[in-house]
């Protein structure tokens, strides 16, 4: 007996959480600006999303897919048993850790409704960062805006300065933060962060004029090069006047 009803009722991951281990076809229609989905399931694992003539088994284009769905918040399931579809991969996605990456993208969203009022998101690196080993393209996008994300960052900021599109940009952190690579700030931490970097940029001033004050000190007088005068001569005289050991 097939198992159906509304999203709306009931969220997608709670219907993966439902299907559990059994093996058939999850049918996702209806769902507003999107066609039909057919999402292949086998023994608590997913292995391919089928649009149409066209089979996803990638990991992140399976959740990109999904996560539009769940973005709707609108249209119906359906959930019956068939063998698995000829269509196989090596490694199949977990359904609980498909389920652990579609509830992050639901913490996202909310993440940006509360900062709606504050603005962008922001992004920062966690630190100490994980020493574990992540897919290559996603390590390179990761050591592209590692630099940004040490300062606290914005989506829309990674994106223009990387030439990516916003949403794959998305993307790529909800899967860094589930990987404990990157966190989510608050305007408060985000305070935090811009005081930190005004009070080193402040200290640092301080150093470089108390260097130049010792330099004073030491000569007995600054020293100014006149506007024609040439500079050989002048570093003469400056070196003439200088005590031994300087």
């Amino acid at each position: 007996m097939p198992i159906h009803g509304d999203l709306d009722d009931f969220p997608l991951p709670e219907v993966l959480l439902l299907i559990g281990t059994r093996t058939g076809c999850l049918r996702l229609y209806d769902v507003p600006d999107c066609g039909i989905m057919e999402l292949h399931l086998s023994e608590g694992s997913a292995y391919a999303l089928q649009l149409g003539g066209t089979y996803l088994m990638e990991d992140r284009e399976i959740v990109t897919q999904l996560s539009v769905v769940i973005g709707t918040g609108a249209g119906l399931f359906e959930f019956y048993r068939q063998p698995l579809s000829p269509v196989r991969r090596e490694i199949p996605l977990p359904l609980s850790q498909l389920v652990m990456y579609l509830v992050l993208y639901v913490d996202e969203v909310l993440a940006k409704q509360r900062a709606l009022r504050a603005g962008d998101t922001i992004y920062a690196i966690q630190n100490p960062v994980p020493e574990i080993w992540i897919d290559p393209s996603l390590d390179l996008f990761f050591q592209q805006c590692q630099k940004l994300l040490g300062h606290g960052t914005t989506s829309t900021a990674i994106a223009r300065s990387l030439g990516l599109e916003k949403d794959d940009v998305e993307l790529n952190l909800t899967y860094l933060r589930q990987l404990g690579f990157v966190k989510l700030l608050d305007a408060e931490a985000m305070r935090g962060i811009k005081l930190e970097q005004d009070i080193a940029h402040k200290r640092n001033e301080f150093q470089l004029a108390a260097e130049a004050s010792a330099l004073i000190r030491r000569t007995g007088s600054m020293f100014r090069i006149k506007l024609g005068e040439p500079r050989e001569d002048k570093a003469k005289e400056i070196s003439a006047t200088l005590p031994e050991g300087e």
